[in-house]
């Protein structure tokens, strides 16, 4: 059974303080703009006004860095300089005084999905290309720039959390009161994915005035979600 990611983390790195590793921080996913322009434009000021609060202990996160972070819209073969953009990076002091762990929180734009350098957008086109259009990989990679090796293993990965999903939206929609959408059954999962969410996103926007206003693309808006909620390999695919 998956972990969250504060599970995984207390799980890995055990009760010694010897155990801990130097660096390790647990994503908070925001929106802030569409694209990295939109993020050097105005999100990444709103990021630095964003007063935060520990997970795990509720007490205000403080500023510690802003290290770089890859935001990558092409394979390696094809960009071997990546654009970089700056990300807040915070600490917990109660936690860091305590001795509890994780102690770094790393605040990441909706546009980039935690632990992976592409953009959201990019992946949103492969899975597009693969499942609706039924492209292969060599006619994607000549479309995206994206390498054929990492469009096969974001399907295979996609597919899989695809199908654990689609029940998960399902059961929230009507935990949010929304209205469950007419699915053809003859859809792909892809497909259903894509309605389910739509219909959540409008579901829970109208109870939550903060996620009426996350914008981006359904995958970005439930990349966001999925992070708040420590379920976003559930739901983002």
């Amino acid at each position: 059974k998956a972990l969250d990611p504060l599970t995984a983390s207390r799980a890995t790195w055990g009760s010694g303080a010897n155990m801990v590793p130097k660096r390790m921080s647990i994503p908070i996913v925001v929106y802030a703009g569409r694209s990295v322009k939109e993020y050097l434009a105005f999100g990444m000021a709103a990021v630095a006004a964003m007063v935060l609060c520990c997970p795990v202990c509720g007490g205000r996160l403080v500023t510690h860095d802003w290290p770089k972070r890859i935001a990558k819209s092409k394979s390696k073969g094809f960009d071997p300089d990546p654009p970089r953009i700056r990300v807040r990076e915070l600490v917990c002091p109660r936690c860091l005084d305590a001795g509890r762990h994780p102690r770094y929180f790393r605040v990441l734009p909706s546009f980039l999905r935690p632990f992976n350098h592409f953009i959201q957008r990019i992946r949103l086109t492969v899975f597009d290309r693969t499942w609706q259009a039924g492209q292969r990989p060599a006619v994607i990679e000549a479309a995206t720039e994206v390498d054929q090796w990492t469009i096969r293993v974001w399907v295979a990965a996609a597919a899989e959390v695809l199908s654990g999903a689609l029940a998960e939206l399902a059961a929230d929609i009507m935990r949010f009161g929304g209205q469950m959408p007419v699915v053809s059954q003859d859809a792909l999962p892809w497909e259903r994915w894509w309605v389910l969410g739509l219909a959540l996103r409008t579901a829970m926007s109208a109870v939550d005035s903060e996620l009426a206003g996350v914008g981006g693309s359904v995958l970005e808006w439930l990349t966001v979600v999925g992070a708040q909620r420590k379920c976003w390999w559930a739901l983002a695919p």
